[in-house]
């Protein structure tokens, strides 16, 4: 199975959101993961999931779903069997619980939380070149938390070295905080699509 245009996009990398029965998001799960709730059924034949269109919010079920024209080309799906639009929301018809994320505090999750960014001079960073700076540094009695820890370039890391940033005259972007629980079930893997469900995360966690 290939994307149409002749693109070098697995479909293992895509993700497709997961509403509940009441139509919150409860998380993500790959387009396989996806696939196979969509042919799935309880013992009385009733489907485990079913698609949504994300303009229109119409639920289908995969055979009314194929028979849809695609719309948009970068999510087009063809293989010698089928041309469709890849599903990337679906409403499972039965589970209606709201699992609690669990948040590990580590260093991949304090880059997530401030977006690759230096929070002293703002610079981008790719993920390998972020280091973990303790506001109050270790060596003075800082914790390493959420609220004690942000992500620095090097050369920030290096001229705060073992000191306060009012000590080393250098200011944060922004004061570090405890992210909603919902910020690592969502934030690096949201699409146009979900935005009108993830937005009532969002709101709800702020």
């Amino acid at each position: 199975m290939c994307v149409h245009g002749g693109r070098d996009v697995s479909l293992k990398h895509r993700r497709v959101l997961v509403l509940n029965k009441s139509w919150y998001p409860v998380g993500t799960v790959s387009f396989e993961r996806a696939i196979g709730l969509l042919f799935s059924c309880y013992a009385n034949g009733d489907p485990k999931a079913r698609i949504i269109h994300h303009e229109t919010y119409q639920v289908f079920n995969w055979d009314d779903w194929c028979k849809i024209p695609v719309m948009d080309e970068s999510s087009r799906i063809r293989t010698s069997s089928i041309d469709l639009q890849a599903p990337e929301i679906i409403l499972l018809t039965r589970y209606n619980k709201v699992p609690q994320p669990r948040m590990s505090f580590c260093r991949k999750t304090i880059v997530r939380r401030d977006k690759h960014t230096c929070q002293y001079c703002e610079k981008k960073l790719n993920a390998e070149d972020c280091t973990i700076d303790h506001i109050l540094p270790r060596s003075r009695g800082g914790q390493s938390t959420w609220k004690n820890c942000v992500i620095a370039c090097m050369k920030c890391n290096v001229k705060k070295g073992n000191r306060t940033p009012n000590e080393a005259r250098m200011v944060l972007a922004k004061d570090p905080q405890v992210p909603p629980t919902d910020f690592f079930r969502f934030n690096c893997v949201c699409k146009k699509s979900w935005e009108s469900f993830i937005g009532k995360i969002s709101r709800e966690a702020g």
